[in-house]
């Protein structure tokens, strides 16, 4: 298990940022993401860390919480070589 300190972005208080902890395991074929916010517990899987990631960016969203780093924006994609 791998643990990553991020900054969250409260957008329902004026960007009101917050440093969460961002855990990262890597079961067998799947990649589990979680974090908690505000007491709320969030959690993402999927085949590959971007797709897991951005499926935690969109819950994160969802409540009104924002990741602050390149990998939330919208328009990312994965390359090749990172798959």
């Amino acid at each position: 298990m791998e643990k990553y300190e991020c900054t969250v972005a409260d957008l329902g208080y004026y960007n009101s940022e917050k440093s969460v902890v961002i855990e990262v395991n890597e079961d067998s074929d799947e990649i589990k993401i979680s974090t908690v916010v505000d007491g709320i517990d969030f959690f993402s899987s999927d085949e590959c860390y971007l797709a897991a990631y951005q499926k935690l960016r969109d819950k994160l969203l969802e409540l009104g919480y924002d990741l602050q780093c390149n990998g939330s924006r919208i328009n990312t994609v994965q390359s090749e070589m990172m798959s």
